[in-house]
Formats: structure tokens, sequence, C-alpha cells
């Protein structure tokens, strides 16, 4: 579980990465199940995507929380836009936010000033998405 807060306008907006932000998005996007979620996330994650998954966080905190919930993808992609978009440095803190809350092993990228220090794995979640899917797999 992750949490993470957009600064916006004067206006703080908190989400929530968790079992059930992740479950809504599978159910939003086709139903898809865990292995499809992975490979998506490990190879196929586009804008439309990440704009659901910020949402899917806006709700689980807004639920957990017992907040209304009244934003679209319009305001998500606004988000996006105001934190300096999904490759800035803050978009690279959120893309780990979520990435920690799918594989909590999760490395993500660091960003240092303007050079980009790319770990082990992308946005795209790769390297720890098939790690995890290999260990459950032995598990299994």
């Amino acid at each position: 579980m992750t949490t993470y807060t957009i600064n916006t306008n004067g206006k703080k907006v908190h989400l929530y990465f968790g079992h059930w932000s992740i479950s809504r998005f599978c159910e939003l996007n086709g139903n898809l199940s865990f292995s499809a979620f992975q490979d998506l996330l490990a190879n196929e994650l586009s804008f439309k995507h990440i704009t659901s998954l910020i949402l899917c966080g806006a709700e689980h905190y807004a639920l957990k929380n017992k907040q209304p919930f009244t934003y679209n993808a319009l305001d998500a992609s606004d988000w996006i836009d105001e934190i300096g978009g999904i490759t800035s440095e803050k978009g690279m803190e959120l893309l780990n936010a979520i990435g920690r809350a799918v594989v909590p092993k999760y490395q993500g990228i660091e960003v240092s000033g303007n050079d980009e220090k790319k770990k082990a794995t992308s946005p795209g979640m790769t390297s720890e998405l098939n790690a995890s899917t290999q260990e459950l797999k032995t598990a299994g």
C-alpha cells in the first residue's frame, strides 16, 4: 500500500494505491486477470492506463476516507500536466509510488537533476514483475 499526494493549484489531491485500487483498475480496463495486468505494466502501459491508475488511486483514497469522489479522467490528466508531465521528476515519483504498490521491491527510476539514472527497471516495471511472476510460479 502506497500513498501519494499531488499538489495542484493550491489543492492537495491524495492518492492511495493498494489492492482495491489495482482491482478497480483491472475492472475498468477489461476485467484484466493478474497475469494480464502484470503483462500490461511490464510491456503495454499507455497514457490512458496511467491516467486510469491515478484516478483509481484517488477513488481509493476518497472511499477509504469516506469522502465524496467527484474526479474524472480529465482531472487526472490535468494533475499529470500540473506536475510537469509523466516524465518529469514528480511524474517519475508518482510512477514509482504506483510501482511500489504493485511490487513492493520495485526500485523504479532515480531522477537526479536533469540526468535520469535508470535502475534495473523503467516505469514499465518489467524486471520486478517478471521476478515476482517467477516467484509465484515456483511457489505454486
